[in-house]
């Protein structure tokens, strides 16, 4: 339950955050981005409904982009791996 899906180095593709409908249709806008992974932590939370609790896990990296820029705590599903740091 403590493992990571990606790896410290690990290079991945993600969809640029907070992207609007107008940035999508604007032929100069990046809608995705590489980088590298730098850091990576285990966040949580624990929800109640209807006396039943339910607790919900996620695993954040910060990603290193090629221009040198850092994009912080970007969820592990929105993340895509394009090449493995240690095969």
């Amino acid at each position: 339950m403590n493992e990571f899906k990606y790896d410290i180095g690990d290079l991945v593709v993600f969809q640029t955050p907070n992207m609007d409908i107008r940035e999508w249709n604007n032929p100069k806008a990046v809608p995705y981005q590489t980088g590298m992974i730098t850091f990576r932590e285990k966040a949580g939370y624990k929800t109640v409904r209807n006396g039943e609790e339910n607790h919900v896990r996620n695993s954040y990296y910060h990603i290193l982009l090629p221009t040198g820029d850092t994009r912080y705590s970007q969820r592990e599903d929105r993340l895509a791996l394009a090449a493995k740091a240690n095969p």
